[in-house]
């Protein structure tokens, strides 16, 4: 095995607007990789999300330009890019050329399903040779797959054991909801303050809320969410995003935008209820809604904003019983496969270039 191999890469596809979710995902598996082998992530421009997503122990490479990857990675590296394939960002096909023709392993994660490939226009040879996707019942939205292996699930993206879920322990009739509000690194739309202002007035029933603040929150959105959280006891505000994952998992509910951290509560087996405000992800949306793991809503659909104003009431009001359910099948949904069988693909393909 040569020195190159012995390096794990990662670009992860970071921006104000785009937020942290990528970029988190990536630190996760390479910890993951950390153990025996080199973690190096590589950023380009935004250099403030170093200290954002405490990336002190990962080294870290930045670039200017994507052609400057190639550089980095030399020959016959393995890379995994955790980026967008669609109309958000138009460097897509350029980083996908540039990783193939270094003779890298290439790995594409989450918004990079086949579908999105193809609609691309991009030659066979330079599609990556494994795609990880959360979702599983999407083929009705593929035209073509040029990838050697595609894992469908959501246990296929966070490899770290203390993201594997367990049974929990039987909720009492007593059970006071716990929700958490996240709707990412910047929430434009300022739903965080919409969501919790929702909750927070639907009725005598006490619910414990968390609102995850961004750091690229704007300043009177988080003045305005910390005066609900001094008139509101049952309403904690938090600032600190290395704390986030922690928090999910201790909750029942994840209510936010429709972003990364979805996969995660997934995983966890915390049910999502989720605002969507891109119609270019409404089928994938309605594809994990299909899956039965979460519900999605158009924020862009005045019909669909009500419905998820009604589904908010639900939760708040919802039987224990029917929340253990909801979260026993979703861990037990998921409990097949894991992250190693992403690793023994990648060693198989190590194997054949040499």
């Amino acid at each position: 095995m040569s020195d190159t191999e012995e390096i794990i890469y990662f670009f992860p596809l970071v921006s104000p607007k785009i937020g942290l979710g990528h970029l988190i995902r990536c630190v996760d598996i390479a910890n993951f990789f950390d153990k025996n082998k080199k973690a190096i992530i590589i950023l380009r421009e935004h250099k403030n999300f170093i200290s954002i997503s405490n990336l002190d122990h990962i080294d870290v490479i930045l670039i200017n330009n994507i052609s400057e990857i190639s550089q980095v990675i030399g020959k016959g590296a393995v890379i995994f890019l955790d980026i967008l394939s669609d109309s958000v960002w138009k460097n897509s096909i350029e980083v996908l050329k540039i990783c193939k023709n270094s003779g890298a392993i290439t790995i594409a994660i989450d918004s990079m399903p086949p579908t999105d490939l193809s609609n691309l226009g991009l030659n066979a040879k330079f599609w990556p040779q494994i795609l990880i996707t959360p979702y599983t019942n999407i083929r009705k939205l593929i035209y073509k797959n040029f990838s050697r292996v595609w894992f469908r699930g959501p246990q296929f993206i966070w490899p770290s054991q203390k993201y594997v879920a367990t049974i929990a322990n039987k909720l009492d009739k007593h059970h006071v909801p716990r929700i958490l509000v996240s709707c990412g690194g910047a929430d434009q739309e300022e739903f965080s303050f919409f969501i919790t202002d929702q909750l927070i007035h639907l009725g005598p029933k006490y619910v414990h809320i968390t609102v995850a603040v961004g750091p690229h929150f704007n300043v009177k959105h988080i003045s305005r969410l910390k005066k609900l959280s001094q008139q509101h006891k049952n309403v904690t505000i938090l600032e600190n995003s290395s704390n986030l994952k922690c928090v999910l998992k201790n909750s029942d509910y994840l209510v936010g935008k429709f972003g990364t951290l979805r996969y995660l509560a997934i995983r966890l087996g915390v049910w999502g209820i989720y605002l969507n405000s891109a119609k270019q992800y409404e089928e994938y949306a309605n594809s994990l809604v299909n899956d039965g793991v979460c519900d999605v809503f158009a924020s862009y659909d005045l019909d669909a904003l009500e419905k998820f104003k009604v589904k908010l009431i639900e939760i708040v009001n919802e039987n224990p019983l029917l929340l253990e359910e909801k979260r026993t099948r979703l861990i037990k949904k998921f409990a097949s496969g894991s992250f190693e069988d992403v690793l023994e693909e990648i060693k198989r393909l190590q194997h054949e270039n040499d």
